[in-house]
Order: C-alpha cells, then structure tokens, then sequence
C-alpha cells in the first residue's frame, strides 16, 4: 500500500501487510498481523496496533508507536518519538535527538546520535545512549543502561541494575537510584549517586565524584584525583592511584587511601582508616 504525495490516511486489515507512506503528512495505522511499514518523507504519525510489526519512521519528524507484541522501530533522520508499548521491542533512535520509550516487556532501546531521551520503563530492559548527550532511564526492573560518547546522564531505576557511563566529558554524571547496583564510571570526571541499596561503584579514570547513598556500600575511586563519600552504612571505600578525599559520615566503616596524597574521614562510629602510600591525613 503506497501512499502519495499529500497527507493520507493508510489502513492495513488483518493479514500482513506492507505500507509506504511517501513525502505527505501520513497517519499510517496497520492491521492486526505483523506489518512492515515504512514513513514518508515529511512527519509521519505511524500506529503498529497489534503483530509484531517493522517500523521505519523516515526522514521527518516521526511518531512511531509499536502496539501489542514485539515491535521493530527504527527512527531514520528527523527528531523522532518512538514508543514500544506492550510486548519485548527494539527502539532505534534517529540521526536527531529522538525521545524513546517502552511501558512494558524486556526492550532493547537505542537512543541514536543525537541528544536523546530514552526510557525502558517495566521490565528487564537494556538502554544504551548514542554520541550525543543523552538521558537515559532504566525504570524499574533490572535493567542495563550504557551511556557510550559524550556527556550522559543515567538514572538506574528502582531495581538492581548494571550502569555503564562510558567515554563522557568531566560534566557527565552517572547516577543510579534504589537497590543494590553495580555502577562503572567513564573515562573522564562523573558524578556518581548511589542511592538506596549496597551498591558497587567502580568511579573511572577521570576525576571523579561517587557518593555511597544510603545501606552498605563498596567505592573505588581508580586512577583519577577522586572524592569518595559514604554516607550512611557500613561502608568500603578504595582510593585511587591520585590525591584522593575519602569520607564517610556515619556507620562503622573501612577507608583505604591510595597511592597518593590522601585526606581520609572517618565521621561517626568506629572506623578503620589506611593511608596507604604518599602523605596522608
């Protein structure tokens, strides 16, 4: 089903089928099988419903909105606003920024090279960021959450999760909210939240931020000039190879310094502290 030049209307029905909006303003909205359709060449509102349905958004600024069962979106060139819904799906981002999101199911999400929003929601969900800068949100599953280039922000969700920030710029920030996660900073300097849960923070080689949250948590601040804080719980903090400020402000806690010239604060409980190698307070 091909569409024309001005702004159409296009209906699929119950079997398979394959929908090509063209250069108009088009709401293409298929059938109840799988369909394959594929956007014109202005902004485009296209409707999956149900099926496991192929969408192509193309090269305006597109809606695309996937329905029932597991959908394939795919964003192409303009600002794009992709939703999976229901059912495991696969989001790719467009050229520009793309603002991406699924309410249920496991769903791959791929924010695109733009300046993205992408959000996985419900369910066990992988989210990973493109060149741009990008804000990325797992939901409330466990989710996977991969920052890639430039400066991203991560937000884990309320579920055990794995963060990833990548190859950010010094004003990038990783943070993870909730239970327990597994946090790994990027290259260069992050901003890292724990929050709720024992958490795991590996802080990178830039110069780094990490803050601990709340429950027993493990800080290592690796090859950057890093602060470490670990707030409330028993914590393990780990300094780097650089001058580290290492503190902790309640909970019987366990501060290593480092390598290099450390500032070490035990705060309140009965601590253990370690300098380590350099000139340490």
């Amino acid at each position: 089903m091909f569409g024309d030049r001005d702004s159409d209307t296009l209906y699929g029905d119950l079997d398979e089928d394959t929908i090509v909006g063209d250069n108009g303003n088009e709401i293409d909205l298929t059938g109840n099988d799988g369909d394959l359709i594929f956007g014109g060449g202005a902004g485009d509102a296209i409707a999956g419903t149900q099926g496991e349905d192929t969408v192509y958004a193309g090269k305006g600024p597109d809606i695309g909105y996937g329905g029932i069962d597991n959908d394939s979106l795919w964003g192409d060139l303009g600002p794009d606003t992709l939703s999976g819904d229901l059912g495991d799906d696969a989001l790719f981002g467009s050229v520009l920024n793309s603002f991406v999101t699924d309410s249920e199911g496991q769903d791959l999400l791929f924010a695109g090279p733009g300046n993205d929003y992408a959000n996985g929601q419900d369910g066990d969900d992988s989210v990973v960021g493109g060149e741009g800068r990008d804000l990325l949100f797992g939901g409330k599953a466990r989710d996977r959450i991969y920052g890639e280039s430039n400066s991203d922000t991560l937000y884990g969700g309320r579920d055990a999760d794995t963060i990833v920030g990548d190859y950010g710029t010094s004003t990038g920030s990783t943070v993870a909210t909730d239970e327990g996660d597994l946090i790994f900073g990027n290259d260069t300097g992050d901003i890292i939240g724990g929050g709720s849960g024992n958490d795991s923070i590996f802080a990178g080689k830039g110069d780094d931020l990490g803050f601990g949250g709340k429950d027993n948590d493990k800080i290592w601040g690796e090859l950057g000039s890093d602060t470490l804080v670990g707030d409330e719980g028993d914590d393990s903090l780990y300094g780097g190879l650089q001058n580290e400020l290492v503190s902790d402000a309640n909970g019987r806690d366990l501060l290593f310094g480092g390598s290099g010239n450390d500032f070490l604060n035990g705060g309140e409980s009965s601590d253990s502290l370690s300098g380590g190698v350099g000139n340490d307070t």
